[in-house]
């Protein structure tokens, strides 16, 4: 079984990626989205690979 992980330790990369210590802000929440829309239109689930995904692209 093929599971894609988004590795969310590595996208939060900064304190304003927080609303507080344990959850996301808003711009932590877009990171989350852009990497969950990015692994849904790009995994290859068709495949049995595990792939670990932490997309750093937001602006």
């Amino acid at each position: 079984l093929g599971i894609p992980v988004i590795d969310l330790k590595t996208i939060f990369n900064d304190p304003k990626d927080y609303a507080n210590s344990i959850e996301p802000g808003v711009r932590g929440g877009e990171k989350i989205v852009e990497n969950i829309l990015y692994v849904v239109n790009n995994h290859r689930f068709d495949e049995n690979i595990c792939s670990i995904y932490a997309r750093m692209n937001h602006q």
